[in-house]
């Protein structure tokens, strides 16, 4: 029987020498984890030392990135990407961003030495029932002429019936993103002052420099509140080799030792056995994934704000069954939201097949 205790259980130690906690504080974060958290897991080296891929037995306060699965809403916006492979494994997640800002991994796929019209196959048959994707991001090299009659692209296509774009393959942006995804610990509350706001010089901005610019300017005046929705990637347990996959990136160093700030590529390994190691494949399908979310959110803050107010006419629904205010909450969301016709139809729609019904 494994019985976890800590450093704080050790009232002698801490009484006759108060200073060691901090000590271990100051450790590198590996060291710190292991020692303070007994978290042997943890290893020097380690790219995404922040990644917590369950409860914390001595500190039940640290929130962790992973979690039970359940239904995903129909009308959180939904995303995919692939980073496909032959002799490599093809790689494919599927998440949802809920109104909050947080972004769930609810499958997975990692399979090697399939033919396009095979996994292009298998996505369409998991994807039957998530609807419409946001988008469907896919490894540039997709899209590079091999010598045969159809791309990469082409052939995923013609048997998914699905349209694809390419992926942002920026390696270092993608790395900081999934940092930031994985932040635990919320930014500082921005102090305004609101004093400083001179309206003619937003309108002068607004003449001069246009809308972007105009609105840059008001946000410097926005009080924005504290973050409530971190870690902001949670990643169903189901998903088993991605969480496998992210404590296994390391730095990249070259020759002499000297760490890049890039993670080092590695490929996966069949043993006697057939039997597939990990490779870095989730990863990069991870950066191509998050990425393309960053730019959605980046590009259609006005629609988050529509999906939130979206779902929150649903929850409504949802906890007093009351069907007339639902309808009349969506035909104002409807006036609201005129610009964009197409939504109340679907809402409408969904509600008369009875999916949401109480």
């Amino acid at each position: 029987m494994y019985i976890p205790s800590s450093i704080r259980d050790n009232k002698y130690l801490m009484e006759n020498d108060p200073g060691y906690l901090n000590r271990l504080e100051n450790l590198p974060e590996a060291e710190r984890r292991a020692k303070i958290y007994g978290d042997w897991e943890a290893f020097t080296g380690q790219v995404f030392d922040e990644f917590l891929p369950m409860p914390d037995p001595f500190d039940k306060t640290r929130p962790y990135h992973v979690c039970k699965p359940f239904i995903v809403p129909e009308y959180w916006p939904r995303f995919s990407s692939i980073d496909w492979g032959h002799q490599h494994p093809t790689a494919i997640l599927w998440a949802a961003l809920s109104p909050d800002g947080r972004l769930y991994i609810y499958r997975e796929f990692l399979k090697h030495r399939l033919k396009v019209a095979v996994w292009a196959n298998e996505f369409a048959q998991l994807s039957e029932l998530d609807g419409s994707f946001k988008f469907l991001k896919m490894d540039p090299s997709a899209w590079q002429e091999r010598g045969t009659e159809n791309t990469i692209e082409q052939e995923f296509c013609k048997y998914s019936n699905y349209t694809v774009s390419k992926a942002d393959n920026d390696r270092l942006g993608g790395k900081m993103l999934i940092h930031e995804y994985l932040r635990t610990k919320p930014l500082p509350v921005k102090k305004v002052d609101t004093s400083l706001f001179n309206a003619e010089h937003a309108q002068r901005i607004l003449r001069t420099s246009g809308e972007q610019a105009y609105n840059t300017y008001l946000d410097l005046f926005v009080t924005h509140p504290e973050e409530t929705n971190l870690p902001k990637l949670q990643i169903f347990e189901t998903c088993t080799n991605l969480i496998q996959t992210l404590p296994l990136c390391v730095y990249d160093s070259d020759a002499h030792g000297h760490k890049a700030e890039d993670v080092k590529k590695w490929d996966a390994q069949e043993d006697s056995q057939g039997e597939l190691s990990l490779g870095d494949d989730l990863y990069d399908d991870l950066r191509y994934l998050l990425k393309g979310v960053d730019k959605f959110i980046e590009d259609s803050k006005a629609g988050l704000d529509t999906a939130t107010k979206e779902a929150q006419i649903y929850e409504r629904l949802q906890q007093d069954g009351n069907h007339t205010a639902f309808q009349r909450s969506m035909e104002n969301f409807e006036r609201d939201q005129s610009h964009n016709s197409g939504v109340f139809r679907l809402a409408k729609s969904r509600y008369r097949s009875g999916r949401y019904r109480g």
